[in-house]
């Protein structure tokens, strides 16, 4: 269990983050502490303790012990894994050979450029 320090903001005024302070045991008699910042995410403001889950081998790696913390990676990895296989493998009426996209900083993020292609003229 780690012990919450306190609720701080994060770089943006929508993100706010848990100041945690967990301690894991090395040897017999020896203990180490370890403060981590992980997202707020629905902990509520009245408790003191929440679960932690760390590596054995490296303490220093930890999430906290709930569903979006153990699944939430895995998740965001099969989510964009199917996104870019489902671009690439659509079919070429869909998404024609010749059509090149614009990367840009403002919405819509992804333009379609057109050209013209010598070969339906």
């Amino acid at each position: 269990m780690g012990k919450i320090v306190g609720f701080a903001g994060g770089s943006y005024k929508s993100i706010e983050i848990v100041d945690v302070v967990y301690e894991v045991q090395q040897q017999e008699y020896t203990h180490r502490e370890y403060t981590r910042h992980y997202l707020h995410g629905g902990i509520p403001d009245t408790i003191d303790y929440i679960p932690i889950r760390y590596l054995l081998f490296a303490p220093s790696w930890s999430r906290m012990d709930t569903t979006v913390g153990n699944w939430g990676a895995v998740w965001v990895f099969i989510c964009v894994s199917f996104a870019i296989l489902t671009v690439i493998f659509l079919q070429k009426t869909v998404i024609p050979f010749s059509a090149r996209f614009i990367l840009d900083k403002r919405f819509p993020f992804l333009k379609r450029k057109k050209v013209k292609n010598p070969f339906y003229e």
